[in-house]
């Protein structure tokens, strides 16, 4: 089976999709890792597929040293390693795909024996493996990438919304959001962010009605995204300097890291509110959706609106 890999491995393509993390040296036994890492070295440096024939030459004038019977033994396996024929790529993949799960499965296994054993006592180690291979786990999962030609993004823009805000104000200048898009939304505490999210997600017609997937969202948010099509939302704070600002308050007041929020967003809405003057008995339940950044239409503006906070619902 890892000669059948170490032969698919010689494709270019095949090799571009699971190079890396998710198809690491551990997988093979020692002799095969360094046909692998032969492999490796040759698609850096020429960029192209290779044949069992060029590796091999590649591998042992790589190896000036090894002895005769070494080289004996590695003439034998790359013998068998040309006898292969590649695997069908959805076959490769699932395959790929069990091994790399088995090989961070036993370093799972190997820091839980520690922890039992009282060696190791916090959970950074387990925190490195969920962040070093998180995104690549399951790396059968095929992503397809977005077309960013200029003809196919104006082309997209005319599509109907997926999933529609159940804001009239706010519906009628934005609309909706689609698959993929993320959406920045930021207020000051205790403006209704909360509500607000709530609202879009449960409220009458809100997403949680059109969209079934939102079931799914226990997993991590850029999992939903890709595995569900989802459109991810993004709540944030905005920093002291949007106080008591109702149209005003711009993409700067982000707190936190500003230039990296903006730039991320397809559509970014702050929600504001008015001040509570002297002797005024119940705060405003007016509230102000600034649309200060949008890919989707085009549109910068604000709408207004109003927080029922009996029902915790925006409503016109």
């Amino acid at each position: 089976m890892e000669l059948g890999l170490i032969r698919s491995l010689m494709d270019k393509k095949f090799y571009d999709e699971h190079r890396g993390a998710r198809c690491p040296d551990r997988l093979f036994s020692k002799d095969v890792r360094k046909i692998k890492q032969s492999i490796d070295k040759a698609m850096q440096q020429y960029e192209r597929s290779v044949t069992p024939d060029e590796i091999e030459a590649l591998f042992v004038s790589g190896n000036p040293t090894m002895t005769t019977a070494q080289k004996g033994a590695y003439s034998s396996l790359f013998a068998q390693v040309k006898k292969e024929q590649p695997m069908g790529s959805d076959i490769a993949q699932d395959v790929l795909s069990k091994l790399f799960q088995q090989v961070i499965g036993e370093d799972i296994a190997n820091i839980g024996f520690d922890y039992v054993n009282g060696t190791q006592n916090n959970l950074e180690p387990l925190r490195n493996i969920i962040e070093s291979y998180g995104d690549d786990f399951t790396p059968n999962l095929n992503i397809e990438w977005d077309d960013i030609d200029i003809e196919t993004l104006l082309s997209k823009n005319d599509l109907e919304s997926q999933w529609t805000f159940n804001i009239p104000t706010l519906c009628r200048k934005v609309e909706g959001v689609n698959a993929g898009h993320l959406i920045e939304i930021g207020a000051r505490p205790n403006t209704g962010k909360t509500s607000f999210h709530a609202s879009i997600i449960a409220g009458p017609n809100g997403f949680a009605r059109q969209d079934e997937a939102l079931k799914a969202n226990a997993v991590y948010a850029r999992m939903i995204a890709k595995q569900h099509g989802c459109a991810i939302f993004y709540m944030s704070q905005l920093s002291a300097e949007a106080e008591g600002k109702t149209t005003s308050v711009n993409q700067s007041m982000m707190e936190g890291s500003r230039t990296g929020k903006a730039a991320e967003a397809d559509l970014m809405i702050l929600i504001a509110k008015d001040n509570v003057t002297e002797g005024q008995e119940e705060e405003s339940t007016a509230r102000y959706l600034n649309c200060v950044k949008n890919k989707l239409t085009g549109w910068h503006g604000h709408v207004m609106c109003n927080l029922d906070y009996r029902t915790a619902r925006y409503e016109v």
